[in-house]
């Protein structure tokens, strides 16, 4: 494995940028040479053999480079093989990087993965919670911040699953906190405003069953340019999980059982449980009025934010003729 060849790879772009302007900064006293795309392999070649007019030391940096997403001919297989086997100029270092999808079984990736010192970010699945709370506390704690369970949580389903709004928000967070040193839910609440519609406002306003502020959340999502699919993805998903609660709290589960099952953070599954108020009839029924609707969609029977909008205004319909729990 060769010190002089980097390669970072994955699904989770933003660590992938991240770990990329880290390595640029650990090599202040290099020249920097950037390659993009289609380039000639005889620029390359001819780049690992100099160093820059401004450094003695080099660091060429390539980004979605075309022999990780095509096949290459045999000469230039060849010239980049023996390239990437036989490199050993210590002043210059190179680092190959891909922020799209990469299929493992094409001859450079597997080559880079096993010759260059590589790293794969992959990003966090949706049981992984506990890691993604973990990962902000990291952040905060490199700041010498800490954080409330409550606001850990509201922080998290502030970003909506994206690492990258969620680092956004922790960066505005800093800013505003000045000397601060424990983040409480009211600096959550003050980063997200009253007047600003976000997908964390939408969970809360769901798990309250508060159909009318779903409503005006959605639309001002909507016409904020928020993706349609995504949001009833967020929708689907938030049901499902409001149901198997519901179900195994009507089972006389405890908080630490159903976390256990659902793989999520006790702490959180105890928040959502005391706040619920939905009947299992009625969380069945969006879930099969949200599928509804996702079919159509994906036939191309209805546009997407016209699907959210009826389905919210269908929901909130059947709720008024569906018992509710005491």
């Amino acid at each position: 494995m060769s010190q002089l060849l980097t390669f970072y790879f994955g699904e989770e772009t933003f660590l992938i940028r991240e770990a990329v302007q880290k390595t640029i900064k650990s090599h202040s006293d290099y020249q920097i040479e950037y390659l993009e795309g289609q380039f000639e392999i005889a620029k390359l070649i001819e780049l690992t053999q100099s160093t820059g007019l401004f450094a003695s030391k080099t660091l060429i940096i390539m980004k979605n480079p075309f022999f990780l997403l095509k096949k290459c001919d045999t000469k230039e297989e060849k010239a980049l093989s023996l390239l990437f086997k036989s490199h050993q100029n210590k002043d210059v270092k190179m680092l190959i990087y891909a922020t799209q999808t990469l299929d493992q079984r094409k001859k450079f990736v597997s080559l880079l993965k096993k010759e260059a010192s590589s790293q794969q970010f992959n990003a966090f699945k949706d049981w992984e919670q506990n890691k993604v709370l973990q990962w902000i506390q990291q952040r905060l704690k490199a700041h010498q911040k800490t954080i409330n369970q409550d606001a850990l949580f509201a922080l998290e389903q502030l970003a909506a699953g994206s690492l990258e709004q969620c680092n956004a928000e922790i960066n505005t967070l800093l800013v505003f906190l000045n000397d601060k040193e424990t983040i409480d839910i009211n600096d959550i609440n003050a980063l997200s405003g009253d007047s600003k519609a976000t997908p964390y406002q939408l969970t809360e306003a769901l798990k309250k069953r508060q159909y009318n502020k779903v409503y005006t959340i959605t639309t001002t999502l909507l016409s904020n340019q928020h993706d349609p699919i995504k949001l009833m993805g967020l929708f689907i998903s938030s049901f499902r999980l409001y149901y198997l609660i519901t179900y195994m709290k009507a089972k006389r589960q405890n908080a630490d059982q159903m976390a256990k099952t659902l793989r999520k953070n006790a702490y959180f599954i105890k928040l959502i449980a005391q706040e619920l108020r939905y009947s299992l009839d009625e969380l069945k029924t969006n879930l099969t009025i949200l599928a509804e609707k996702d079919v159509e969609i994906k036939k191309g029977i209805i546009k997407g934010d016209l699907a959210l909008e009826c389905a919210i205004n269908q929901m909130k319909l059947a709720s008024s003729q569906v018992p509710q729990p005491t």
